[in-house]
């Protein structure tokens, strides 16, 4: 049997590296723990794009960080975490899920998360948005208060 591998979402990601944020803690414990039993975390090119959007994006509805503080948080995170590649066959798994799991609209951005993850055999997300994966069978949802 492989290493176990989660797939930290974006909003998780963000947490981790906001000093302020009030979920910060949940994010900081549940990764420790799971690392304490030989979790391997990963993210995607996906999450990199989502996680500097907020970063760079103004107040309020971002953090307003400039492009170097952004830089810092996401080479904190480039040194914790595996970058999970994009595989050839994602594309139809991602038709597949997109078909069978009739995604639509802005769904289809955890749809390819989902895609990417079974493409690599990666079975669990942790995620604060407990609702976003749970359409999709062949994935786990772990939610950082419930670890």
């Amino acid at each position: 049997m492989g290493e176990r591998r989660v797939l930290v979402d974006s909003n998780v990601l963000i947490h981790l590296t906001n000093p302020i944020s009030l979920e910060r803690r949940d994010a900081d414990r549940s990764i420790e723990l799971l690392g304490s039993q030989g979790v391997v975390f990963v993210y995607t090119s996906q999450n990199l794009a989502e996680f500097w959007n907020v970063c760079t994006r103004d107040l309020p509805g971002g953090l307003g960080l400039s492009i170097e503080q952004a830089n810092l948080r996401l080479e904190m995170i480039e040194s914790q975490f595996e970058f999970l590649p994009e595989l050839e066959r994602m594309g139809q798994i991602l038709k597949d899920l997109l078909v069978r799991y009739r995604v639509r609209g802005v769904q289809v951005h955890d749809a390819r998360l989902a895609a990417l993850m079974i493409a690599n055999g990666v079975e669990e997300i942790l995620t604060f948005d407990r609702n976003d994966f749970t359409r999709y069978r062949e994935i786990t949802v772990l939610h950082p208060a419930d670890i």
